[in-house]
């Protein structure tokens, strides 16, 4: 399941069978708000600890390719060609920060990708 961080929009890709029927509590790696996933409803609600921001889980942004993206540390979030570019320009990746999307075989640095390099 692909879910956003209620509090700053941060994308991450969390396995059904560790929300499904379950709540969930994950804390987000860009602004440090506790996520919660409550798995027990259909679809399942996420939603900040503090209650803020409640919304079904989302699914991958509708109109182009969506990209794996590997800030470090365990920290893989899902994200556009518009949200790597903004990435890149606030300096939170670079050309040496792995990415995969569907049709790679394997992780390649972001500078060998032509599709981000040109965006």
């Amino acid at each position: 399941m692909k879910i956003s961080c209620p509090a700053c929009s941060a994308k991450y890709s969390i396995a059904d069978d560790k929300v499904q029927e379950r709540l969930a509590k994950i804390r987000c790696r860009k602004c440090g708000a506790t996520i919660v996933i409550d798995g027990k409803t259909s679809p399942p609600h996420v939603y900040t600890a503090s209650g803020e921001g409640a919304e079904p889980a989302s699914t991958a942004e509708p109109g182009g390719p969506e990209y794996s993206v590997d800030f470090g540390e365990g920290d893989q979030r899902t994200m556009s060609v518009k949200e790597i570019v903004r990435a890149y320009h606030s300096g939170q990746i670079t050309g040496e920060t792995y990415v995969w999307t569907d049709g790679f075989t394997d992780w390649k640095p972001l500078s060998d990708v032509p599709e981000l390099v040109s965006a």
